[in-house]
């Protein structure tokens, strides 16, 4: 930090105070002020905070993932007031959208278990996009019974009609925490969803019983 401006009543002067005496660079560093800074802020935390604080790990659990449940549910809500005048009927319709721009073409069920939906939900979205002209049906070469699903150019029309819009959708899912906390955020999420994305591929047919015993934490 710019100790230029700092004043007495600042976190960075109080952390310089406390290692006056010492002259290991490592100990004056920026990383080691970051590491210090928590434990010290003189700003108390809210109820809110504390009342988290003071959780056990299976009331945590448990809020964090009704939080995800909600956070989904803002996303739905706000997709739909940008959705609702488009071919792309929801947010799943964009989902599956989304995955044929990253893949030239892909099976029916390929594109489905990416999506991680149920078989019947999945193939009433794509039906809905085939209806819609926003995804088209090729054979697939190398299975004359299968079929292989692509957006046509109808499709990446609507997409990029509404992409602006779902960017700002996705910007304001994140507001409401800091810049550097959105990367820490970001690893956390995709921790868990490498975790679960196992279980899917892995599991997904057995029953929760066999799941739970398998990756149940210890």
């Amino acid at each position: 930090p710019n100790t230029t401006f700092c004043c007495s009543c600042c976190p960075w002067s109080s952390y310089r105070a406390t290692r006056q005496q010492t002259t290991d660079p490592e100990r004056q560093s920026v990383s080691s002020f970051a590491a210090w800074l928590p434990d010290n802020l003189s700003v108390q935390p809210g109820a809110e905070q504390r009342a988290l604080s003071s959780l056990d790990a299976r009331s945590v659990d448990s809020e964090a993932s009704w939080c995800l449940i909600d956070l989904y549910k803002y996303l739905k809500q706000y997709s739909k007031k940008v959705l609702e005048q488009t071919p792309i009927r929801s947010i799943e319709d964009y989902g599956f959208l989304r995955t044929l721009l990253e893949n030239e073409s892909l099976l029916k069920g390929e594109l489905i278990h990416k999506n991680i939906v149920e078989l019947t939900t999945g193939t009433d979205v794509v039906k809905r996009l085939l209806g819609n002209q926003l995804v088209a049906e090729l054979p697939d070469p190398n299975d004359k019974r299968a079929k292989r699903v692509q957006i046509t150019a109808l499709g990446r029309a609507e997409m990029e009609a509404v992409q602006e819009k779902m960017d700002q959708i996705t910007h304001l899912l994140c507001s409401g925490i800091m810049a550097q906390d959105k990367k820490q955020l970001l690893f956390l999420l995709d921790s868990l969803s490498r975790f679960h994305d196992r279980i899917y591929q892995a599991d997904r047919k057995h029953d929760w019983a066999q799941i739970w015993a398998k990756y149940q934490a210890p």
